[in-house]
């Protein structure tokens, strides 16, 4: 029996790598609506708005012989960080893990980024922490 792990994680943006995805999460939650009518003995419950939620802790660097998605750092933050005052943006995100064939599995969806915290150690590998909101829903979600 095989299990999926993710020491294989990656992030995309689009089709662009941006960075190593040392951890990542996401939480799907649904209202309930209450339908229960008059002259009814039990309660009755239909799904109400669903939302999506969800972080990342990534990682990056650039020296001599980084590849691309370990230098795209500017793909990422350039969504939320704006030097001319305006809104972010709604991006296409797609985190994920890459399995022992090396092929990506992952969940898809358009997303607007709300927060990026990036903590800086001397001697350590630049990091951020990537919190986003799902703007609808998932276009494709992780398969086995």
């Amino acid at each position: 029996m095989a299990y999926y792990s993710g020491g294989d994680g990656l992030m995309k943006i689009g089709s662009t790598e941006v960075a190593t995805v040392t951890t990542w999460s996401f939480t799907a939650s649904q209202e309930t609506l209450d339908i229960t009518t008059l002259g009814d003995r039990d309660r009755k419950l239909m799904g109400g708005t669903r939302s999506i939620s969800g972080t990342a802790s990534i990682s990056w660097y650039s020296a001599s012989g980084a590849n691309t998605k370990q230098t795209q750092a500017s793909a990422l933050m350039g969504n939320l960080v704006k030097t001319d005052g305006t809104a972010s943006d709604e991006i296409t995100l797609s985190l994920g893990i890459k399995d022992h064939a090396d092929a990506e599995k992952v969940t898809t969806m358009t997303v607007v980024l709300t927060s990026i915290a990036m903590p800086s150690s001397q001697g350590e590998v630049l990091s951020a922490e990537v919190s986003f909101e799902a703007a609808s829903a998932p276009t494709a979600v992780i398969a086995a």
